[in-house]
């Protein structure tokens, strides 16, 4: 199991694999639900590449993906990026 710790530096020294800032901020004005509309598709991309996790935490403007206690991916919604470990 990863401590807290171990997952704050995992996220906080991240390579986003995953970018939806200028779109997203390109709809923003004009749409609803943006931030669930990207958090969707990030979980769908996660479910397309096989990526499985048997937990989802939202931490405060960042969702944290556990499988079996370890740490597989993030997604910061308030941002619209995220990283698959």
């Amino acid at each position: 199991m990863q401590s807290a710790q171990d997952e704050d530096t995992l996220i906080n020294s991240a390579v986003y694999t995953h970018d939806y800032e200028a779109e997203a901020l390109a709809i923003y004005d004009t749409e609803d639900n943006v931030e669930d509309k990207y958090t969707a598709i990030f979980e769908a991309d996660l479910a397309q590449r096989n990526i499985e996790y048997t937990e989802d935490e939202d931490v405060g403007g960042v969702i944290i993906y556990r499988n079996n206690a370890k740490l597989v991916a993030f997604y910061d919604y308030e941002r619209f990026v995220g990283a698959v470990f």
